[in-house]
């Protein structure tokens, strides 16, 4: 047996192979320790380098040809595939497989969730059948749902992938309809649902989904489905996915489904701003963001204004002026061109045209105009004296306070957030030396036909990265977590 003595080695040459050959101490049952010497076997070494040797070029030789096979079917359709047994269509039938065919992402202010129709009734779980049907055959779901029929987007073969979303603040009424059309459905109720997830609400709500409508949550990494859904939405339909805008407003394509489209930045804007840099499939990391997003917009303008909806600011924020808000070069300079290189419209002070424009002691205020309405016989009759009199918007009223119109404060917070986001998105390309900088985020869903959001931050990016960078802007830009997740294969999203 070993004794307690250390363990000895020493160098030994042997036919020209240097070895080691180890000396130990052992201890005969009589107690006699003596030391004995393992000698080196110099042939037997060589076949046995010989053996691993060809052992791992087989290894080799095989992955080298997994990996070409492999990229050759995920690249490519295969010739004699149908066209519909694209990668997407063949992930799709997969999770079918596997009972999948719904994913949600449940983030701070919009959740989103994607419904598959696999096309064939033989494809169709008695949940599945129960949900598409449902799904298909309304368009609203109940105060803040909606399914976006024009982003539905078509596999082949009848299969369909639908597109929802409401309100995370409404959850309590999603999973109570959940429930209603899920609590008498064939091999649901008792045995219960899993529904892949992603976003903050995939760990928040768990417990709420299981106890309200026997469902089950399988969380998966955000950003990981981010990237993995808009990848596999990029490749599945390269036509109309993605698009610039031009200097007049019109779509302008941009194919990315090919291997050249990388490396590119991903800026997820929702309640606030993630920067993604995506380098191949496989290969992202978080880069840089910003909690000025979404939320922020939203937040100031229902402060101030007291609207109550996205698609209202939105809409007064296309009618609005920044600039009775914001303070501009030329307020400071005057219209003096070329000041440090900016333009007289630029931006110095976002929402500080009240201080510059403060009344001191002694100013005259702004003079009001009695609001007018036209009567009957086209005679302009004086308002009710209940009626305050309108001031002209970036002026100061009577009483001290600045007074701007709602669609301008709307104008000048939507300025600022997407001015701040374009940013942090320019700066990031800039030091990892990336050209495209792509925009997803439900924050922008408003705008998917060229609206003010696209416009500002296509104008910023363009500007402010000298023309070397473009903003790249993506048709179903909120719904690429929600695809991610449902697309995942067993704890990590299928990339």
């Amino acid at each position: 047996r070993p004794c307690a003595q250390p363990v000895a080695r020493r160098k030994k040459k042997t036919a020209g192979i240097a070895s080691r050959s180890a000396w130990c101490f052992w201890e005969s049952p009589g107690g006699n320790a003596s030391a004995v010497q393992a000698p080196p076997q110099p042939l037997e070494a060589m076949e046995a380098w010989q053996q691993l040797a060809t052992a791992g070029t087989v290894v080799l030789g095989g992955a080298i040809a997994w990996a070409v096979l492999g990229w050759r079917c995920t690249a490519f359709d295969p010739p004699g595939v149908p066209r519909e047994w694209t990668p997407l269509r063949m992930r799709v039938i997969q999770a079918g497989a596997r009972g999948a065919f719904l994913g949600l992402d449940i983030g701070g202010t919009l959740s989103k969730l994607i419904v598959i129709d696999p096309g064939t009734a033989d494809a169709r779980s008695p949940a599945c059948k129960r949900v598409v049907d449902f799904v298909t055959a309304h368009q609203r779901f109940g105060l803040t749902g909606k399914r976006d029929e024009h982003l539905a987007l078509e596999l082949g073969d009848g299969a369909v992938i639908h597109l929802l979303r409401f309100h995370t603040r409404r959850m309590p009424g999603a999973l109570a309809l959940a429930r209603s059309q899920l609590e008498t459905c064939e091999g649901v109720k008792g045995a219960g649902l899993t529904v892949d997830c992603t976003g903050g609400g995939s760990r928040k709500f768990a417990g709420a989904f299981a106890r309200e409508a026997s469902l089950t949550l399988r969380a998966h990494d955000e950003l990981e489905c981010l990237v993995g859904g808009l990848i596999a939405l990029l490749r599945a339909s390269p036509d109309d996915e993605a698009f610039a805008l031009g200097s007049g407003g019109e779509r302008m394509g941009r194919d990315l489904s090919g291997s050249s489209a990388f490396p590119f930045i991903v800026a997820n804007v929702g309640s606030g701003v993630s920067i993604v840099l995506v380098e191949s499939p496989d290969r992202w990391r978080r880069v840089s963001g910003t909690p000025i997003g979404g939320g922020t917009f939203f937040g100031l303008v229902n402060l101030i204004t007291g609207l109550t909806s996205f698609s209202e600011m939105l809409s007064a924020a296309a009618k609005g002026d920044h600039t009775a808000v914001n303070l501009t070069v030329g307020d400071i300079y005057g219209d003096s061109e070329g000041v440090y290189g900016l333009r007289p419209d630029h931006i110095a002070a976002n929402f500080g045209k009240p201080l510059a424009a403060r009344r001191m002691p002694g100013d005259r205020a702004e003079p009001a105009t009695s609001r007018r309405e036209c009567g009957s016989d086209g005679a302009a009759a004086e308002a009710d004296s209940a009626t305050p009199p309108r001031v002209r918007s970036g002026s100061f009223h009577s009483d001290g306070r600045f007074h701007a119109r709602t669609e301008d404060v709307c104008r000048a917070a939507l300025v600022m957030v997407t001015d701040q986001v374009a940013q942090a998105a320019v700066m990031s390309a800039k030091h990892h030396g990336v050209r495209r900088v792509l925009f997803a985020g439900s924050f922008l869903r408003h705008g998917s036909s060229g609206g003010v959001p696209q416009e500002r931050l296509s104008w910023a990016i363009d500007a402010w990265s000298g023309g070397e960078a473009e903003a790249i802007f993506l048709k179903r830009e909120g719904y690429y977590g929600a695809l991610g997740a449902l697309l995942a294969s067993g704890d990590t999203c299928a990339s």
